[in-house]
């Protein structure tokens, strides 16, 4: 499956399809409050356990993703207090920026393993003299408190809209309502804002060192023969 098809899947299976069954199908005459909800996670929980049987590998991005998942179905599952999910939708964002800056002090940045399908930096750096390998490791450490500080802002933001949107009491046709309306805003509010601030980081850490090298990026996104 090329990637483009697998990013469709991802929005089909994670938003869309959850969206939908938790505001159109939780009322007591479709799915009721308690099968729409958990119809409506098994669907992002097939998705990413199928990621991990077909990629034979676990990414730490995607396993934070499936336990989210699970932690939101447990809190409606068993009728936690709802503001059990808004302290569950900052947590999760806010160990993943503490784990990204933390992880640069070692021997395996998170930030390395969030590019490692779309960007080739072992390949760049043999391109470098040592001079260059330098700086751009001075720009890659940077880069990697730019995306730990993206997190914390989504950890903010979660937390904001989960207060703002669900007050409802879990089990309830309102609390799936709001819940699948809560998914539906994380995209433009979140989602897309987090992909634009990737994107300068992708152009922060690449430009001038891609520059030094003599590539262009037409180049160094294109596939490499083995």
């Amino acid at each position: 499956m090329n990637k483009s098809s697998s990013s469709f899947l991802n929005l089909i299976c994670n938003l869309i399809i959850p969206t939908i069954i938790l505001t159109k199908f939780s009322s007591e005459n479709t799915l009721g409050s308690f099968y729409g909800l958990l119809i409506a996670l098994s669907f992002p929980i097939f998705y990413g356990l199928s990621e991990f049987y077909f990629n034979k590998k676990i990414n730490f991005f995607s396993v934070l993703g499936l336990i989210s998942v699970l932690l939101t179905g447990g809190i409606g599952i068993f009728q936690f207090p709802t503001n059990w999910l808004a302290i569950k939708e900052a947590f999760i964002p806010g160990i993943i920026g503490m784990a990204v800056i933390i992880s640069t002090y070692t021997k395996y940045p998170l930030l390395k393993m969030f590019f490692e399908e779309t960007l080739n930096i072992e390949g760049l750096r043999k391109k470098l003299t040592r001079s260059e390998n330098e700086c751009f490791s001075a720009r890659f450490r940077f880069s990697s408190f730019l995306l730990g500080g993206t997190f914390f802002i989504s950890s903010f933001l979660n937390f904001f809209l989960a207060t703002w949107i669900v007050v409802s009491d879990p089990g309830t046709e309102a609390f799936n309502q709001e819940l699948g309306l809560m998914n539906l805003l994380s995209l433009p509010i979140i989602a897309l804002p987090m992909m634009v601030i990737l994107m300068v980081i992708i152009w922060y850490l690449l430009n001038d060192t891609l520059k030094k090298v003599g590539l262009t990026w037409e180049e160094f996104f294109a596939p490499q023969d083995n």
